[in-house]
Parts: C-alpha cells; structure tokens; sequence
C-alpha cells in the first residue's frame, strides 16, 4: 500500500498530464471539447469508456488516462475495435499508461 503522500502526488501528475494533454488538443484543433477518462481494471473498459466519450459528440477529442496493465498494443488494439464499428467518429486520441509515457493520435491513423 503507497502512503498518503504518493497518493496525492500520483494524483497531481494526473492532473499535470491531463492539462499537458488538453494543451496539445487545444492547439492542434481549435474549438473542440476534450473528455478524459480514468481506466482502471480490465482491458474491455478502455472500449466502453472510449465509446461513452465518443458518445457525447463524433468530433470530440478524448484523453484516456490507463490504470492497470494493459499494454499500448492492448489500447490501440481496443480503440481501433470502436473506430471500426463507427467511422463517424474524429478527432484526437490522448493515452496515457499508468502516468508515464503519454501517446498523441488521430482517429485517422487507426484507418
């Protein structure tokens, strides 16, 4: 168990990371909501958590936050399912792994 200190910085490296990431969407498209989500868990959540964001608007950019072990072959693997069953859908994709390397994509790298 982490002690209440690494805690709270865990969660402010979060905090760090999201606005690092609403950062870079906001400057490569202008005027576009961004929702981010937490991911703990199993490897199925990164799809539903994926589409509950895409949900919202098709040209929304999304920051994925991944707490567990899933690897980034596992996430694109995952949201590449979504994109395929909704071609709709655009914009950025933002994945960070548990806190320590953040991936910047566009929906239409996964075509």
């Amino acid at each position: 168990m982490k002690p209440p200190s690494a805690k709270s910085h865990n969660s402010s490296v979060q905090e760090r990371q999201e606005s690092k990431a609403a950062a870079h969407l906001a400057k490569n498209q202008a005027a576009s909501e961004v929702v981010a989500q937490n991911i703990t868990g199993k490897a199925v959540k990164i799809e539903t958590r994926f589409l509950e964001a895409k949900k919202k608007a098709d040209n929304i950019n999304v920051f994925l936050n991944i707490d567990s072990n899933v690897g980034i072959g596992e996430a694109r693997r995952r949201i590449k399912q979504v994109l395929n069953r909704h071609p709709e859908y655009t914009g950025k994709i933002v994945v960070s792994l548990q806190g320590e390397k953040i991936y910047f994509w566009d929906t239409s790298s996964f075509r």
